[in-house]
């Protein structure tokens, strides 16, 4: 049976790390505050098909945000931008990062070279994927979050949260927003290991993110009307309300901008707005 784990990237926090099986069950129970090392003992403990890491692998190549990003966006699915410009890494907004550097480090270190969708490389399986928790969880239930959804972390905990239910993991362990969003990887990561439907964007050159499903003709639909609190369809999760710096999925979130399109955040970089 296919075992896949899922990493979400904190540079203040640590690693989540979730391990799921092809029958959406917790192998183990969630794991918070792990370091690169304890990642990497890890893969070599379990030897899971694949590990989906929620983090680019590298630096941008060229301008100030990958192909990837672009594609995201064009789906409808916000995300950071990953610059190119070393003058821009020193920034502490891009601490989570290195930390994701470190966590794909790790894989590689253990068997698992990071997947880059080159050419001829079709199969995610015995590699270390980039994955978005955020649009692997529009990708399965088929449509965006209400509008505001990602502005409320309960609320988008909650919104994450029933996707996994739907698919049928069972989210009582995962008291967390970077819980949630491990178990999404996790979720992804076994999707590419059981040969179910997935696909990749961005250039090889730059490393690409995996989502689940089939490509859509367009952006993803939002959805209009929340589910009440407790209201059918909801995923109760138990646990602590998330820190403000968690609204936008990483650390730093509090120091983003808004771009003319309202779609891409990037960080508010000392001495003037954040660049384009």
């Amino acid at each position: 049976m296919p075992v896949g784990i899922g990493v979400d990237v904190s540079v203040r926090r640590g690693l989540d790390v979730v391990v799921l099986d092809g029958h959406r069950r917790l192998v183990e129970p969630p794991l918070a505050r792990q370091t690169a090392g304890d990642l990497e003992a890890l893969l070599r403990r379990l030897r899971p098909d694949t590990v989906a890491i929620d983090s680019p692998p590298a630096w941008g190549v060229r301008g100030t945000s990958r192909r990837a990003e672009r594609e995201l966006i064009a789906l409808g699915l916000p995300c950071f931008r990953t610059p190119s410009d070393p003058a821009l890494r020193d920034h502490p907004f891009y601490g989570w990062m290195f930390a994701g550097h470190e966590a794909f480090a790790a894989a590689a270190r253990a068997g698992y070279p990071c997947f880059m969708g080159r050419d001829g490389e079709e199969d995610g399986r015995g590699r270390a994927l980039e994955v978005f928790p955020h649009g692997a969880a529009v990708a399965l239930a088929g449509h965006r979050p209400p509008a505001g959804t990602a502005h409320r972390p309960a609320a988008k905990r909650r919104w994450r949260a029933a996707v996994l239910a739907a698919a049928g993991v069972d989210v009582a362990p995962l008291r967390t927003l970077d819980a949630v969003d491990a178990a999404l990887a996790a979720l992804v990561a076994v999707i590419v290991a059981e040969g179910g439907p997935w696909f990749a964007l961005g250039d090889a050159d730059e490393g690409c993110v995996v989502l689940p499903g089939r490509p859509p003709a367009g952006p993803y639909p939002r959805r209009a009307v929340s589910e009440p609190e407790g209201g059918a369809g909801a995923a109760v999760v138990t646990g602590p309300p998330q820190p403000a710096e968690d609204g936008h999925d990483h650390p730093g979130a509090g120091q983003v901008e808004e771009d003319p399109d309202g779609v891409v955040r990037r960080p508010v970089l000392p001495g003037g707005p954040g660049r384009q």
